[in-house]
Formats: C-alpha cells, sequence, structure tokens
C-alpha cells in the first residue's frame, strides 16, 4: 500500500491561489484541494465550494483504496474537473459565511436563479 498525498501537497495550489502568485498555472479539467466560490447561473448569488481528497486509511496510516477528489457545491456533489475554471478561491471564513448566508437570506438559497438586488428589501447591520 502506499501513504496518502499530504495535507501541505494537497493544498499547495489553493495556497498559492489565494496569496495571488502570478506564476501560478490554472489548467482545465485540473482541480486542486481548497475552498472557493462561484455563480451556477449569471446574475445569480455567490455559491460556496469545496474540493477535498478523501483518503481512507487502515490503523499504520497507509491508503486502502485509490484518493478520490470530491467536490461539494453548495451542499451538493459535482464533478470538479468540470467545475474547475468557474472557481474563484476564497478563505475558508468566507466559505463557511456563504454557507451561512443561504439560511439567512431566501434569496441566496436559489443557487439557479439571478438576483434581483433592486427588489430586495434593505437589511440591517447586527
Amino acid at each position: 500500500m502506499r501513504q496518502p498525498t499530504s495535507r501541505s501537497d494537497l493544498y499547495r495550489h489553493y495556497w498559492r491561489a489565494l496569496e495571488g502568485d502570478p506564476t501560478l498555472e490554472v489548467h482545465d479539467g485540473e482541480p486542486h484541494c481548497g475552498w472557493y466560490k462561484t455563480k451556477l447561473v449569471t446574475g445569480g448569488p455567490w455559491v460556496p465550494v469545496e474540493i477535498r481528497m478523501l483518503q481512507v486509511t487502515d490503523d499504520n496510516g497507509e491508503l486502502t483504496e485509490p484518493e478520490r477528489m470530491v467536490c461539494t457545491v453548495a451542499g451538493e456533489r459535482r464533478n470538479a474537473a468540470s467545475m474547475w475554471t468557474f472557481l474563484e478561491p476564497i478563505p475558508r471564513a468566507e466559505h463557511d459565511a456563504l454557507m451561512t448566508r443561504k439560511d439567512q437570506i431566501p434569496a441566496m438559497a436559489a443557487t439557479k436563479a439571478p438576483m434581483k438586488l433592486s427588489k430586495m428589501p434593505m437589511m440591517r447591520p447586527k
């Protein structure tokens, strides 16, 4: 068996993207682990995306099956490779805020419908 890929290797591309590394190359269909946001429709709300590696290990820490990339878009599983070029890296705190915002603002829960911000009532800051 083999050892799982280290967390630092899995998230290296994500951390470089967050830092704005100008030499970072992004290739279509080659996703990397991290926290992102995207819009599912033009004019729609930002939707949180998490890409992680599923690693099943035994008691010795060795992989018992191949590593699998898992992409979760607003709570739904999606193909990471097909979503990859539409994702924008964000800090994990912003990802978590997007997750809670869809519960607080009904228009944010309709991820596949454009938002009409001019029709939304003003919200007071807490």
